[in-house]
């Protein structure tokens, strides 16, 4: 399929339309105050234009910026995965009665006294480690830690100050709930899922972005060809006044005749004037599309746009052939899929939520002794501890889990369905832009024939006219005719260009054909492709 040609105007042709722009213009801005310095003057053909409109696009900088969340919120689902240093001191203070029970008297006379005095304990304890989550579901704790006690009064058999250490491991494995890499790893994909739909949202809104400038642009473009015809027509309009002035003067014509021909050059100055004002607004709206505005000059700058439309027939494509290419290059689709991945997701998470919770604890700790010397960090394998053990947790009835269920598996129904009518809504607009594209053609040739024909009708009505066989209501008549047929002309001509870059906006092809490098990839953290793969 060929492209929109980019294509010089002729030498002749590239003046008359800028200078037409630029008086036009001129007249337009009517409220500049004389002496005011010359207008910036930007010839851009249409690929300039698509161009500039995507590096100026203020809808396109914010799909970039949630491209670049999008990266942030990937990053922060992975510190799910980070391991965690953590670090505390606890002091300690307690005094603990005791009763202690004495002999008074003598032998002859024994007795007691019940004395309550006070046990003093005081401890530091520091503990440091690392603890984290693994991708299976499980979670692991390794630390270490150190005690120093003082008692008052020392008992017997101990060491005051006494210092303790240890050293452990402990894992926590889930075997039912929670258990397997897909579930640890589901707020991940999703996240890498959101990322990826927002990178599509991006060239889904720089090729809707295209597709306004292609629409702006050809308005431009055909609203200075308009005002080419309707300066002709006042040309001629006052010639006409000028024939029949002189043939009113010899007698040939009645005044009749000149106030028709005055009434017709002054409609067609109307219809000039307000040929001016609509190159005014579309200028406006290309410029509103194409430039940044950083300052309010830019729009004074008057844009002459140099890409003729092409008139040149293409091969008519086969709508199946172009839905097939839309079906896998729309944005809209990609979406839709990243969607149904994450209802697959979704769906998983909660029939696993539906188990009850069983996990398997395991831990091993090696501790140590010593006295006021502190000498506590020579661990062997003579003092351990070591452990495991089996929780088991059974939600009764458990029915946030079933409804989650069900509404995961009614979104991913919900999401196929829309799936299926997006599907048909793009294969329509296929079919309907293959169409037009069609019928634009023909249409072009009709109109060519159909303005052509008129014209020569005209000028042989003006001939006719000169000679005393015609009259200024068929010379009139004649001149409105071309005038509807030059028009029908130029709106084929336009039509067919916006019916070009629907059908390539339709296919998802339209940044590829006037030469858009996609955006670039998302970044990924390090770790995610051995996340996404494993």
């Amino acid at each position: 399929m060929t492209t929109p040609t980019e294509r010089w105007p002729a030498p002749r042709a590239l003046p008359l339309l800028a200078a037409l722009f630029l008086s036009a213009a001129g007249a337009a801005a009517g409220e500049d105050e004389e002496g005011a310095a010359p207008k910036q003057v930007m010839p851009l053909t249409l690929q300039q234009c698509i161009h500039l409109a995507e590096r100026n696009s203020i809808p396109v900088r914010i799909e970039e910026v949630n491209v670049q969340i999008g990266e942030a919120e990937l990053g922060s689902s992975l510190g799910v995965f980070d391991t965690v240093f953590f670090s505390s001191y606890e002091y300690a203070k307690a005094v603990s009665p005791t009763v202690s029970r004495l002999s008074t008297g003598n032998i002859f006379a024994p007795s007691t006294e019940t004395v309550v005095t006070g046990i003093l304990n005081e401890s530091h304890t520091v503990t440091s480690g690392f603890r984290g989550s693994l991708i299976g579901g499980g979670s692991y704790q390794a630390d270490a830690n150190w005690v120093k006690t003082e008692r008052n009064p020392v008992t017997f058999g101990n060491f005051n100050p006494e210092y303790t250490s240890g050293i452990g491991l402990a894992v926590t494995q889930p075997l039912l709930r929670g258990f397997g890499s897909a579930v640890s790893k589901a707020g991940v994909l999703t996240a890498r899922n959101a990322l990826l739909g927002a990178a599509e949202n991006l060239e889904a809104t720089r090729e809707a972005r295209a597709e306004e400038v292609v629409v702006a642009y050809w308005n431009h473009y055909f609203a200075i060809r308009n005002l080419v015809t309707r300066e002709f027509l006042v040309g001629q309009g006052e010639r006409l006044v000028e024939i029949n002035q002189k043939k009113l003067d010899v007698g040939e014509f009645r005044r009749i005749d000149v106030v028709e021909a005055e009434s017709t050059l002054a409609t067609r100055e109307q219809e000039r004037i307000a040929a001016v004002n609509e190159i005014g607004r579309a200028a406006d709206a290309l410029k509103r599309l194409i430039f940044p505005f950083e300052t309010r000059e830019e729009w004074e700058i008057e844009v002459v746009p140099l890409t003729e439309a092409a008139e040149e027939a293409i091969e008519r494509p086969s709508w199946r052939e172009a839905a097939r290419v839309a079906l896998e290059r729309r944005h809209e689709l990609r979406q839709k899929r990243l969607q149904l991945e994450n209802d697959d997701i979704r769906i998983m998470v909660a029939e696993n939520t539906q188990l009850p919770q069983l996990d398997l604890t395991a831990s091993l700790r090696f501790n140590q002794l010593a006295d006021n010397s502190g000498d506590v960090t020579n661990y062997d394998d003579d003092y351990y501890s070591i452990g495991a053990g089996v929780n088991l947790e059974v939600p009764l009835g458990n029915r946030t889990a079933r409804y989650d269920l069900a509404a995961a598996r009614l979104t991913k129904i919900r999401s196929l369905l829309e799936y299926k009518d997006l599907e048909n809504q793009i294969i329509q607009e296929v079919r309907d832009a293959v169409r037009d594209v069609s019928n634009r053609q023909e249409q072009i040739v009709a109109a060519g024939e159909a303005s052509r024909l008129a014209k020569e009708r005209w000028v042989a009505e003006q001939k006719r006219q000169e000679t005393g066989y015609s009259t200024t209501f068929q010379v009139r008549d004649a001149e409105a005719a071309w005038q509807e047929s030059e028009d029908a002309y130029l709106r084929a001509l336009f039509d067919y260009q916006v019916a070009l870059a629907s059908l390539h906006a339709a296919q998802g092809t339209l940044l590829e054909e006037y030469g858009l490098l996609p955006a670039p990839a998302p970044r990924l953290d390090d770790r995610a492709g051995v996340l996404f793969d494993s």
